[in-house]
């Protein structure tokens, strides 16, 4: 189903379901970031439904609709995964309280981007203004740098589906980590992303309207619940690791008291 508006010409332009993809916890959709285009409309069974908005105060309410509804069914996908890898007994928060941290952890999630984003708008429009190319080499060093900031981010929801932390613990417990695995966080974050994207395109190749379709929707689905599953193994194994050895430093840092 696409999501249209009437008010505004440029906002039929954009698929309001892919609020619905809510960030960091949500269901990973490759249609959801389709452009509501009339080719992209079709599909073997026919056009898909169409919902039109005639006020900005509908537009809101399935915007606030569509958000909340991301959030819940991330919860669930989140914590689904997470149990299947790791078991109920480490993993098995209860749901209402994942929600609930979902919604925090998005929130600052949503914070912490628009405190980068913002900046890095105002410098490249500045030096957009005297030459495009020089602005398009700002950005893609701003964002190279940038990436070094997402990745202690990246396992912000981890603690929480697989630790039954809350929001503040989970991203002090993903900070923690990443300081002190950068190299090997950071290689494995950006293979992640590699395939995710680099495969979105392999996934997207057949046409909305027809039933080859469904092969790159499940693709898609595949790719994404494995790297999750993949990222909760990692995260597992390395908090596992860090343990033994801060237990082993405690231990060395007290052989000379207790000697003495």
């Amino acid at each position: 189903m696409k999501i249209l508006t009437d008010s505004v010409e440029n906002f039929s332009r954009f698929n309001w379901l892919s609020w619905v993809r809510t960030f960091p916890v949500g269901i990973p959709s490759i249609e959801a970031f389709t452009l509501p285009a009339e080719a992209s409309l079709q599909t073997p069974l026919g056009l898909r439904d169409i919902v039109h908005l005639e006020s900005y105060w509908s537009l809101l309410g399935w915007t606030v609709f569509l958000v909340l509804a991301g959030w819940v069914g991330g919860s669930f996908y989140f914590r689904w995964v997470s149990m299947a890898v790791l078991g109920e007994s480490d993993a098995g928060i209860g749901i209402v309280r994942a929600i609930l941290q979902t919604m925090v952890v998005s929130i600052i999630w949503t914070i912490c981007v628009m405190i980068i984003l913002t900046p890095v708008m105002l410098i490249v429009g500045l030096v957009g203004l005297f030459s495009a190319t020089l602005a398009n080499g700002v950005l893609f060093v701003i964002l190279f740098l940038s990436y070094w900031l997402v990745v202690p981010f990246f396992f912000m929801p981890h603690g929480i589906f697989a630790r039954k932390q809350n929001a503040l613990n989970s991203l002090y417990s993903s900070v923690r980590m990443t300081r002190f695995t950068l190299p090997t966080s950071g290689l494995f974050v950006f293979t992640a992303f590699l395939l995710t994207r680099g495969l979105n395109f392999l996934w997207s190749v057949p046409e909305s309207d027809t039933w080859m379709r469904l092969v790159g929707i499940s693709g898609h689905a595949f790719i994404s619940t494995t790297i999750l599953a993949a990222s909760f193994v990692y995260y597992r194994d390395m908090n596992a690791w860090l343990q033994i050895v801060f237990e082993q430093l405690q231990q060395k840092q007290g052989l000379p008291t207790q000697q003495a």
